[in-house]
């Protein structure tokens, strides 16, 4: 990438680094690139020969559960799976929770049985779009109670952030919770008229 032929601003110099801090309002899915250059009191001048590139992204990424679906009933395991996107940089983990409520208490799935206590766990997804979950680490049959009802919800991030391990934009889940029920009990019919060799 050629050096621009534009203005030159001028950066606050500390004893070995700089500083500038009048930076514009960086627009969305814009990509940037920056030159330096350092003049001496000589005039003596270096002006870097590749530039410093970044891009503005500031939309979260989005997921959803596709399986199991929202309100429907099960009496075996259903494969647990869904979808993630994100238009500018790509998502890049996908985490899924399941919840239960027992006597007004949250509890959470985590691989091997249901939490002790509230405190959220996520399972980490295979593969992004679509995403699933594996079934050696989710609920089997022995896992759920008859006739409850269960929570599932996705949550993503998209592109790395500035230091190892941190994400730029995280998903809001909140409001994306879904419920499936657990339904093993066999229905009953019986006949009551006509009345039987009546």
């Amino acid at each position: 990438l050629n050096q621009p032929a534009g203005i030159w601003l001028d950066a606050e110099i500390f004893a070995s680094s700089w500083t500038y801090k009048n930076v514009p309002n960086w627009s969305n899915q814009w990509t940037y690139h920056v030159w330096s250059k350092a003049i001496d009191i000589a005039t003596n001048t270096y002006t870097d020969s590749s530039s410093y590139d970044f891009h503005e992204d500031e939309v979260d990424p989005v997921s959803s559960v596709q399986s199991p679906g929202a309100g429907t009933y099960w009496n075996s395991p259903p494969s647990i799976s869904g979808t993630s996107s994100d238009d500018e940089t790509g998502v890049k983990v996908v985490n899924v929770a399941i919840k239960k409520l027992v006597g007004g208490a949250t509890r959470y799935w985590q691989e091997i049985g249901w939490k002790s206590d509230a405190t959220e766990y996520w399972m980490t997804a295979t593969n992004l779009a679509p995403w699933s979950i594996s079934s050696s680490i989710d609920p089997n049959s022995d896992d759920y109670d008859p006739g409850r009802i269960y929570y599932i919800v996705s949550r993503c991030w998209d592109t790395y952030g500035p230091a190892a391990g941190e994400y730029l934009n995280a998903e809001d889940y909140s409001a994306n919770w879904e419920q499936y029920i657990w339904d093993v009990n066999v229905p009953t019919a019986s006949i009551t008229y006509p009345i039987q060799n009546g």
